[in-house]
């Protein structure tokens, strides 16, 4: 056990003090699904409802969605479970679709998050490169660091930048970055590009926007697209 105490932890077994500024507790989530057991509505490992791309469950007419369900993942076609309210307010129209008749599958999560811890943003997309060469692929992992606007501008911060690249196709696989706020919300940008399937050297020459408030004259994604050119 560990107990939070003033000024850091207290480990239960013994009078250990971890001295500490912030501490995060990490617990996790899980889905509250225990009601189902027995009703032969079948769970994944994660205790999740198991659904298909058109949220139906293994009985007939009854339809899963939100926190509850597992989805799947876009690009491997796992099934994963990835409780956030984006992805519940999707799979909830997907239902929806599904029960009206509409003959729409769900396109599946890329289990894109983006959060904030004090005056750190970090976000992240798609798959790691422990997830990419689990499944087998030969992918390139390119870190980087640069500047969220232009180096003279009031504010400005550092930022890093990491993508996986698929070596065979140079289709970018996932991306991550920690930064700004400004810098955060890149990994929209990687989701569509990532969404599209568009190689590095065409997203090393986009024609991304530029203002010095915004970016420096070389978007950080065209600078690390450059880097993963040259390691493919």
């Amino acid at each position: 056990d560990v107990i939070l105490k003033d000024p850091g932890l207290e480990s239960g077994h013994g009078n250990n003090v971890i001295p500490a500024d912030f501490v995060i507790v990490a617990t996790g989530v899980e889905p509250n699904t225990g009601f189902l057991h027995g009703s032969g509505i079948m769970l994944d490992e994660h205790g999740a409802v198991d659904v298909d791309r058109k949220m139906r469950t293994n009985i007939k007419n009854v339809h899963a969605a939100g926190d509850c369900a597992n989805v799947f993942n876009a690009l491997t076609g796992e099934k994963v479970y990835n409780p956030l309210a984006t992805m519940a307010n999707k799979q909830g129209r997907y239902a929806g679709y599904a029960i009206g008749g509409r003959d729409e599958p769900f396109p599946g999560t890329m289990e894109t998050i983006i959060t904030r811890i004090m005056t750190l943003c970090v976000s992240r997309t798609g798959l790691s490169i422990e997830h990419a060469r689990s499944r087998g692929i030969d992918a390139v992992e390119v870190s980087i660091t640069h500047k969220d606007r232009a180096h003279y501008y009031p504010g400005t911060r550092d930022m890093f930048m990491s993508i996986v690249v698929d070596r065979a196709s140079h289709h970018v696989l996932g991306a991550s970055i920690a930064g700004s706020e400004l810098a955060a919300k890149k990994i929209d940008t990687w989701v569509a590009l990532i969404k599209a399937g568009m190689p590095i050297e065409e997203i090393q020459m986009l024609d991304l926007s530029y203002a010095p408030p915004f970016s420096p004259v070389y978007d950080a994604i065209s600078i690390i697209a450059s880097v993963a050119r040259k390691k493919m």
